[in-house]
């Protein structure tokens, strides 16, 4: 799977999960229900990570829920003072990356 269908099968999998139907999340991104659906099936290459970002939290998700892929729960101990931390790993790919860091230094410059 590339980036594009990635991103659009997780959010399906999240909007189904919320129980959001598919002319809500498309009415709230100011698009048509065939537009959504072209997105989910993951004709998304040019979906925004405003609209990422926007996707997130309408459906009261992480960012990295809908981005990532094959998400790992990490768990650390450290038997010495008995503290854990426990974090999750998503596998982000390096096109989004970049569209990360490119969309951070937009908003730093304004």
């Amino acid at each position: 799977m590339n980036s594009a269908e990635i991103i659009g099968s997780n959010i399906k999998k999240i909007r189904e999960q919320k129980g959001v139907k598919q002319e809500v999340l498309a009415k709230v991104l100011g698009i048509g229900k065939s537009r959504m659906s072209q997105i989910e099936n993951g004709d998304c290459e040019e979906l925004s990570i405003k609209k990422i970002d926007k996707i997130a939290a309408y459906l009261e998700t992480d960012f990295f829920m809908i981005a990532g892929n094959n998400s790992q729960t990490v768990n650390i101990n450290n038997s010495t003072n008995f503290s854990a931390f426990n974090g999750t790993h998503y596998n982000i790919s390096p096109d989004l990356i970049k569209a990360l860091a490119d969309e951070l230094v937009n908003r730093m410059n304004k």
